[in-house]
């Protein structure tokens, strides 16, 4: 049985960990699809996407950074299957412990207070309606 949360991560039971690789990097690149920005200057602009997923009771923030160079190429010639993309992850916070729970939720305000900060990559954040 699958279940969607909030934030797009599809996660059940059972699920692996190259399951949830596919799940994250999925979500990131459809983000990236929807919120891809172009600068004044013409081009495409690097991006940060930022997942939040569960897999059980472990909580994990992915970060992906697409840098416009290889948006642009994607972009222009296609996907290739030699493609990489480099993924950073928290470590999983096993939310059934006090410890890590604080951990967690130090780790999800740090998150919040860099999407604000006028620093972030991350289009969504900035985009004018």
């Amino acid at each position: 049985m699958k279940r969607w949360l909030s934030n797009g991560i599809q996660w059940y039971k059972g699920q692996t960990w190259n399951d949830l690789l596919t799940d994250t990097i999925c979500t990131m690149l459809g983000h990236l699809n929807m919120n891809l920005t172009h600068s004044s200057h013409g081009g495409v602009q690097s991006q940060e996407v930022f997942v939040v997923g569960l897999q059980g009771p472990y909580l994990h923030i992915c970060r992906g950074f697409f840098p416009r160079d290889r948006i642009a190429r994607v972009y222009q010639h296609g996907y290739s299957d030699e493609e990489e993309f480099g993924l950073e992850f928290t470590r999983g916070y096993n939310l059934y412990l006090k410890e890590d729970w604080l951990e967690a939720t130090r780790a999800l305000s740090r998150l919040l207070r860099y999407l604000l900060s006028g620093k972030a990559m991350v289009a969504a954040v900035y985009r004018r309606e």
